[in-house]
This record gives C-alpha cells, sequence and structure tokens, in this order.
C-alpha cells in the first residue's frame, strides 16, 4: 500500500463528524470534524494520502454526484472507499412525527439504493480505479430515537413511536435491512467489503462506542473502524 492514493466517498462517519461538547437549542451535541476520523487515522496509519470527499447527510445518489464531480482524483487513485447507507435508509422524522397514520418512505428505497450503488461501482471502475466498499457501523436505536424526537412534544414522541410499531427496535432493523443489501451487492459485484459492522457487535459495550446520536462513532468507534481497514490491507 506503501505510496498509492486513495479518495473516498461517503457520508459524515466517512467525514469523522462527531458531536461535540457545545449543544444545540433543541439539546442536541452540535457537530464537529474530529481529527481522529477514520480516514484521516488509516491514512497516517497506512503512509498513504486519502482524499476524503465524505460530506455530512450524502446518500449514494449524492455519491454518484461526487464520483462524477470527481474524475480526475479518482482516476490518479488505485483505490476508491465506498460507505454509503446509514442517510439512506433514514426517514424524514418530522413529517412521521406530524403524520404518523400515513406512509412514509426513505430519502432511499432499497431498490434504488442497489440499482445506484451498482451504477457507482461501475464508473469507478470505468476510472480505472478498484472499489472498496464499507459495512455500516450497527445503530443504538435508543440513543437514535431520543435523539430524532428531540424537541419534540409528548405527542409527537408517542406519534414517532406508534408509527414504529410500538418498539425502538424497529429503527436498528431496518437499518440492518441496508446493511445486507451492502453485502449483496459486493457479492453480486465481485467488489472488496470490509466488515466494520462485526468489529462493534463483537462488543458487549459497542454502545459506548458511539456519540449521544446514537449513529455516528464516537472517536474510539473511528480508531476500532480504523483497525478493521487496516487489518484488511495487511
Amino acid at each position: 500500500m506503501m505510496g498509492n492514493k486513495i479518495v473516498s466517498f461517503g457520508d459524515s462517519v466517512m467525514k469523522g463528524i462527531i458531536t461535540g461538547k457545545n449543544t444545540e437549542d433543541k439539546g442536541r451535541g452540535r457537530y464537529v470534524i474530529s481529527d481522529s476520523g477514520f480516514a484521516a487515522l488509516c491514512s497516517k496509519r497506512m503512509g498513504v494520502d486519502i482524499e476524503n470527499y465524505g460530506r455530512f447527510g450524502n446518500t449514494v445518489t449524492g455519491g454518484m454526484k461526487d464520483v462524477t464531480r470527481h474524475t480526475r482524483q479518482i482516476r490518479d487513485s488505485q483505490f476508491a472507499f465506498l460507505e454509503f447507507g446509514g442517510n439512506d435508509c433514514n426517514y424524514d422524522w418530522n413529517a412521521i412525527a406530524e403524520r404518523p397514520d400515513e406512509d412514509h418512505v426513505p430519502q432511499t428505497t432499497l431498490s434504488m439504493f442497489r440499482e445506484t450503488y451498482e451504477s457507482l461501482i461501475v464508473k469507478v471502475r470505468e476510472l480505472g480505479c478498484i472499489p472498496v466498499m464499507l459495512s455500516l457501523p450497527p445503530i443504538d436505536s435508543i440513543k437514535f430515537y431520543s435523539y430524532i424526537c428531540s424537541g419534540f412534544c409528548t405527542e409527537k414522541r408517542n406519534n414517532v413511536l406508534r408509527w414504529l410499531g410500538g418498539t425502538v427496535n424497529t429503527i436498528g432493523n431496518w437499518h440492518e435491512m441496508y446493511n445486507l443489501e451492502l453485502y449483496r451487492i459486493a457479492a453480486a459485484e465481485g467488489v472488496r467489503l470490509i466488515d466494520i459492522t462485526t468489529c462493534f457487535l463483537s462488543r458487549r459495550d459497542f454502545t459506548e462506542l458511539f456519540c449521544d446520536d446514537g449513529m455516528h462513532p464516537n472517536e474510539a468507534g473511528h480508531h476500532i473502524i480504523s483497525d478493521a481497514i487496516c487489518a484488511s490491507f495487511v
């Protein structure tokens, strides 16, 4: 790996976003970019330049636009790290809180997620670069539910829980469905997929590796991801 350049695309986890000490008006922790995000850690440990184009709130559809925008950088790289899914499976929780009896769709449907991700892989390969997919870290459903409902009145919080079928575990199950799809895509397309998920789930205390929003790994979590990526390139 020494001397080979890597380019990376993904969402806020790829960007290295964590919750800081300051809070917003709804009591949520403000997001900041950590100097110890896993991409930065991997760059140092592997002795390779990683151009990180992770973006807050990004989906696989946005990833297609990013790849199109950075074709030169991709051509100059040996590997392209791809990390998508966490936002694709997410919902407009305010809309759900206000209209819990209506049907709601995620940012990216599962079929569109697969179709777009496959197109993303094709595009990277056409540019002479090797795509490397990352699975998703799990989600702490309890923390995540508290986070998305922060600022909601009791009625709205109950509406969200009712829409979830009465249990916050529905959040984690839905998230994992998109994660499983990543493995199917990787197998079908013959792409290396680095297992991030097991690194967290193998620990009884894995929820301590997340920020208070339940979805962003904290700096300790980023070290775990970095360990998995570096080990896969030994």
